[in-house]
C-alpha cells in the first residue's frame, strides 16, 4: 500500500514527504510500561517486541 502511493506521488515533490511522514508515523507502535516490578518483565517484552520485529527505544 505504501509503495502505491509513493509512486503516485513523485510528480508532486513538495508532497511527498509529507506522504512519507504520514505513513511512518501511522506504521509506529508505541508501548509504555509503568510500574514494573521486576526486570525480568522488562526483558520479556523486549525480547517479544523483537521477535515481532518492532524497534526498541529505552529511554
Amino acid at each position: 500500500m505504501h509503495k502505491k502511493y509513493r509512486y503516485h506521488c513523485k510528480k508532486q515533490s513538495k508532497y511527498y514527504y509529507y506522504l512519507d511522514l504520514f505513513f511512518m508515523l501511522c506504521l509506529m507502535k508505541v508501548v509504555i510500561l509503568e510500574n514494573i516490578r521486576s526486570a525480568y518483565n522488562v526483558g520479556n517484552i523486549i525480547r517479544t517486541a523483537d521477535a515481532l520485529g518492532w524497534q526498541v527505544r529505552l529511554t
